[in-house]
């Protein structure tokens, strides 16, 4: 029977040969399978044979495993890998990076992008919270569901500890301060994204690993790179970005170079009346025959089998080659048949090339996560005060009553409450018609959707100067303030009554600012 001082030092000898070795030369070494040692590093399961095993080749006493440690420590290293931190077995460090290349995913999500078991994962992403080497925050979108999901990121120790940093890789991953930034500003936006990523992965007929990437600039917002060369690029429309600026993205895409072009575009819209302008604008069969539009929040609630997708290309004389109405998982097989036809020479190179994505002369700081992620809104808003956010950017001027009508038939005093909380972070302002949201709860949002902010200010700022509005937009509904108040009051009884109601359900209630139907009145003009 071994003791459990020389199971401890055995355990510390194996670590150390496998992080200079390998883990599949110190199996090797010692005679047993990978699986055996994996169990005794990482299960706390002894056996019998590998134990042993170490003691015939070192010695069965204290000093001799402390001896044979210290002469691995005091060796020449390997250079076939870096070294990682020596507490790490090659699944924590692998689980590690992954995280490093998808920071903010939830367990789940990163299970489907990397084709392993979720409850495997969530194990590793334990010990490897357990270590300090990553982190989590719950997190709460509408879009998501009622519950909260838990985001999982590296902490700078990870960083250090996965090999990064020290191989002057930090400005490849998006691991950096300046990423940080980036990402928690969009959250929100980014956790669609990575829910839509988790759903193409589950209907990829090819069923391999899937690597996603954020765009910094351009009409993409996400890069998805698939086996056998496929990748799909993701465009979404959020709510606070215009139909001009849709379209806009749309055409920089025809502008694009080859190699700079996915082999699939899947345009993420926030309503119905987006999709069918998005459609429209996608009529050219020349350009946009492998270009496809679904509303996100559908997308989301039906899964890869519900039929959503309306395919572009549409337009005269072109003859569809896949049935409107199709679902992700049509889409990637019919993505895949097309590249395998033009890769019938052997396996092409991901177009574009996902690397090219990270500039390497832009400098890169260490992040510091936590702090980063507790001062984002993303993170410390609630769902009730996210939708009221959202509410007050699509309504201005909503009385407490009208937001609670539009919140889907709440109190008037949890509508106060929620009111209360968004006045006490300077993100929304009473103003006498109702409320409105501040320039702090307009950038907020602005940056989420990848909207200008200065533009995003000149339409909507509250700040005024002897009674008159400088933003244009809150100007002119200020102007017809009875329109505006007898419009919302609509929308607020509306939403109230089908709240009530489960056997109603109201699509499509788009903003008058959204709507972009107007009619003329005598001097004036109103929009409906």
């Amino acid at each position: 029977m071994i003791d459990g001082e020389r199971i401890d030092l055995i355990r510390t000898y194996l670590k150390e040969h496998a992080w200079q070795h390998g883990h599949g030369r110190t199996a090797e070494r010692f005679g047993v399978s990978r699986q055996t040692l994996w169990r005794f590093l990482d299960r706390d399961q002894i056996g019998r044979r590998l134990p042993r095993a170490v003691l015939d080749s070192v010695g069965g006493s204290v000093e001799a495993l402390e001896a044979a440690t210290r002469a691995l420590n005091d060796g020449p290293v390997s250079r076939s890998r870096p070294p990682p931190t020596h507490s790490l077995s090659d699944q924590l460090h692998d689980a590690l990076l992954h995280l490093c290349e998808a920071p903010f995913t939830t367990a789940g999500e990163l299970a489907r992008l990397r084709r392993v078991p979720v409850s495997t994962l969530r194990d590793k992403l334990v010990k490897l919270n357990r270590r300090g080497l990553i982190d989590s925050r719950p997190h709460r979108l509408d879009a998501l569901g009622p519950r909260p999901h838990r985001r999982y990121f590296p902490t700078a120790a990870g960083i250090r500890a996965v090999g990064i940093e020290r191989d002057g890789l930090l400005p490849l991953y998006p691991v950096s301060k300046q990423w940080f930034k980036l990402l928690a500003e969009r959250l929100d936006s980014v956790a669609v994204l990575y829910r839509v990523a988790a759903l193409v992965a589950g209907a990829d007929p090819e069923r391999q690993p899937v690597r996603i990437d954020h765009y910094r600039q351009g009409p993409y917002d996400a890069l998805l790179t698939l086996s056998s060369g496929r990748t799909v690029g993701l465009l979404r429309q959020g709510p606070m970005l215009s139909a001009a600026n849709l379209r806009f993205r749309l055409r920089t895409i025809e502008r694009l170079d080859w190699n700079r072009t996915p082999w699939l575009t899947l345009v993420l819209t926030d309503s119905e009346q987006d999709t069918r302008r998005a459609v429209r604008a996608l009529a050219d069969p020349n350009l946009h025959d492998a270009a496809f539009v679904a509303c996100e929040s559908e997308l989301i609630a039906g899964g890869v089998r519900a039929p959503v997708f309306q395919p572009g290309g549409y337009g005269f004389p072109n003859t569809p080659t896949i049935a409107p109405d199709a679902s992700l998982r049509q889409v990637m097989a019919w993505i895949t048949r097309r590249v395998a036809a033009y890769s019938k020479s052997g396996p092409r190179d991901p177009s574009p090339d996902p690397d090219t994505l990270y500039r390497s002369d832009v400098r890169a700081t260490m992040p510091k996560p936590p702090e980063q992620l507790d001062s984002s809104l993303s993170v410390r808003l609630t769902r009730a005060e996210k939708q009221a956010l959202d509410l007050l950017a699509a309504w201005p001027f909503c009385t407490p009553e009208q937001l609670a009508g539009l919140m889907g038939g709440v109190t008037r005093r949890r509508a106060n409450q929620v009111l209360r909380s968004l006045r006490r972070r300077f993100l929304v302002q009473r103003e006498p018609d109702g409320y409105v949201l501040t320039d702090e709860g307009l950038t907020h949002l602005a940056r989420r959707d990848r909207a200008a902010v200065g533009p995003t200010l000149d339409r909507w700022t509250p700040q005024q100067e002897d009674g008159v509005y400088f933003g244009t937009a809150l100007r002119a509904l200020d102007s017809q303030a009875e329109h505006q108040h007898g419009i919302t009051e609509l929308a607020a009884r509306l939403s109230a009554e089908v709240g009530y109601d489960p056997d109603y359900e109201l699509l499509d209630l788009l903003p008058t600012n959204r709507s972009q139907i107007t009619y003329h009145a005598p001097k004036q003009q109103h929009v409906l």
